[in-house]
């Protein structure tokens, strides 16, 4: 069980948690505005099994709404539940509905969301700029909302000022957020829409790691790499061995190559690959 952060915005959030079921009621799911909702992306397979669990069981969690008048609302979290509650055929759902001002809608959601898994960074980090600007906030107000460190703000409000395709790439699942908070440090949009161009993954099985990525730019970007010295396995084979790696994994007998197995440990990155193959050339010779 997570502790409960002391921010007071947080404690607040934590007591109406606890009360938030005995006000709950039914509200019809075509009076439910998505209006002003930041989240965008959802784990289709999680959706399905949500949707399932509807089915059989309802909806365990209300969501939360905003009182617009007329009988019509705007969600304030719970998107996942209500668009599950949709695909399952339910016509209402229980809600909590909160009186808030428009301004307050933005923050409520964020707290909600962060404490979720699944949530998009990126998302996250567009989100918290839309906070900043209608509030006028600084990075510190806003952690303190949130209950986050100035510095993860700053960090995550960065982001948002790298070029569209590599925000996109970071909304589609591309680059974890290590990479991209790595690439949002690049001077120049060129080196970001570059870095984030030869970095992203389609695969989210093969992301590139922090590791990789701040080896990829030093080798990329910097004026002045760090002079590398030659490995035991290039003293013997040539300065062309890591250009000729491949050569050296056909050639493992089968003990090697398990051994290349545990030290991959089923990572996919040729750095990684390259560099297991060198350990284990150097500790034959």
């Amino acid at each position: 069980k997570r502790p409960v952060p002391k921010s007071p915005n947080f404690q607040k959030y934590i007591l109406e948690r606890e009360i938030i079921v005995l006000n709950a009621r039914e509200i019809p799911l075509n009076r439910i505005q998505r209006k002003g909702n930041y989240r965008k992306s959802f784990d289709k397979n999680k959706l399905m099994n949500l949707t399932h669990s509807i089915k059989s069981n309802g909806v365990l969690e209300p969501i939360i709404v905003r009182d617009l008048g007329n009988g019509n609302y705007q969600l304030i979290a719970g998107d996942r539940r209500l668009k599950a509650s949709e695909i399952a055929g339910k016509v209402t759902i229980p809600a909590v509905i909160k009186h808030v001002d428009e301004d307050e809608v933005l923050e409520l959601q964020l707290i909600e969301n962060i404490q979720r898994e699944g949530v998009n960074y990126m998302e996250e980090a567009l989100a918290l700029r839309q906070l900043r600007d209608q509030q006028s906030l600084t990075d510190k107000e806003i952690g303190k909302k949130i209950s986050k460190s100035e510095t993860y703000v700053t960090y995550q409000l960065k982001l948002t000022e790298m070029p569209q395709s590599a925000i996109d790439a970071c909304l589609k699942g591309e680059l974890t957020k290590a990479v991209a908070w790595v690439i949002a440090r690049l001077p120049s949009d060129e080196m970001k829409i570059t870095a984030a161009d030869d970095l992203r993954r389609a695969n989210s099985a093969k992301l590139i790691t922090e590791r990789s990525a701040r080896k990829y730019i030093e080798e990329t970007f910097s004026e002045t790499p760090k002079k590398r010295n030659r490995s035991a396995a290039e003293k013997i084979f040539g300065n062309d061995y890591r250009s000729n790696w491949k050569i050296h994994l056909l050639s493992f007998t089968a003990e090697e190559f398990d051994t290349f197995k545990t030290k991959v440990n089923g990572k996919t990155e040729v750095s990684v690959w390259i560099d297991a193959i060198e350990a284990i050339k150097s500790e034959v010779e």
